[in-house]
């Protein structure tokens, strides 16, 4: 029998939504192909951290720019344990909570989005290329 590694049975991973990204009718994201207990379902991961990517620009354009705010924005207390969030995204992510994040601090944000993915399902580590390409797709349609 093979042994699978944890994250393989985390709903994000599963759904290719490695960051959680909750079902809203109002976004039209590229490579949602469904939706499934309250969470998007994309074509590709890559898809996925193009969504992530946008979301986090939209926080970072109206103020929640550092990884405490965003990650209070993400993962609120009423449903998560923000904190333990925070913490363990900014241990991986090597960068200090009240740090000023720009949208265009790349591999910062590559960092953030693969910390994310680590706590969201169950210490998941993406291939960089695959969350720098859902960056760089947002990027161009800035």
């Amino acid at each position: 029998m093979q042994k699978r590694d944890r994250y393989t049975t985390t709903a994000g991973y599963r759904n290719n939504n490695p960051t959680n990204i909750r079902y809203d009718a109002r976004n039209k994201w590229k490579g949602q192909i469904g939706v499934r207990n309250g969470f998007c379902v994309f074509d590709s991961q890559i898809k996925a951290f193009r969504a992530t990517t946008k979301i986090l620009f939209r926080y970072i354009d109206r103020g929640e720019n550092t990884p405490e705010k965003i990650i209070r924005c993400w993962a609120p207390s009423i449903e998560n344990n923000t904190e333990a969030y925070l913490v363990y995204v900014c241990k991986k992510a090597h960068i200090e909570r009240a740090y000023r994040i720009s949208k265009y601090q790349r591999d910062l944000i590559v960092r953030l989005i693969s910390a994310m993915c680590g706590f969201e399902c169950a210490n998941y580590e993406p291939p960089q290329s695959w969350v720098a390409a859902g960056y760089d797709l947002a990027v161009t349609e800035l």
